[in-house]
């Protein structure tokens, strides 16, 4: 089994990033959004394959936080809200399509022995996260995993767990992540 539009995911990331845009063109030209609700609050997510939030719509404040953010949560209603009781938002991942040496993100197989299972894609984001009180921030981390799918889902957000709470998983579901046999 090989993936029509994907490089070997060892080499750089421009030449795995422009092959999948040939394929998933549809999901790389606008922001892919979902929404959760939880004890924490109402959130709003957005995120971009191989480039940042759109500065327009329901995605705008993210790029107030970070003009390369492709991955974002909005905290909408409820829960802790920040500071003075202000919502919040915060950049969870970057992907720089100009940048020579791409640090920020990084792309690979799901499974290295079964490349059915998908393409993924490591964002590394801003340096907000405080996984304990009184704690040293750290950065937020990102996983965008593309899986083989029948049919096209709506984006899914697995929310960060206690043992990581800085990384988030979103979740693509997509016929386009397929291989061709």
């Amino acid at each position: 089994m090989t993936f029509v539009c994907l490089c070997d995911p060892i080499r750089a990331h421009r030449c795995l990033c422009s092959h999948l845009l040939l394929c998933v063109s549809s999901l790389t030209t606008s922001d892919l959004s979902t929404f959760s609700e939880s004890a924490a609050g109402n959130f709003a997510y957005y995120l971009r394959l191989c480039g940042s939030v759109s500065a327009l719509g329901g995605s705008a404040n993210c790029t107030l936080v970070a003009q390369d953010t492709s991955a974002c949560q909005q905290q909408i209603a409820g829960g802790g809200a920040g500071e003075g009781g202000r919502l919040t938002t915060f950049d969870l991942g970057g992907y720089d399509a100009a940048a020579a040496n791409q640090t920020q993100a990084q792309w690979s197989l799901i499974d290295a022995k079964n490349p059915a299972k998908g393409v993924q894609l490591n964002m590394t984001g801003a340096t907000q996260c405080w996984p304990a009180a009184g704690g040293p921030r750290q950065a937020f981390t990102s996983t965008v995993q593309m899986l083989c799918s029948r049919t096209a889902r709506p984006l899914v957000v697995v929310e960060p767990s206690k043992a990581s709470p800085c990384a988030y998983t979103f979740l693509v579901k997509t016929p386009l992540a397929c291989p061709v046999l």
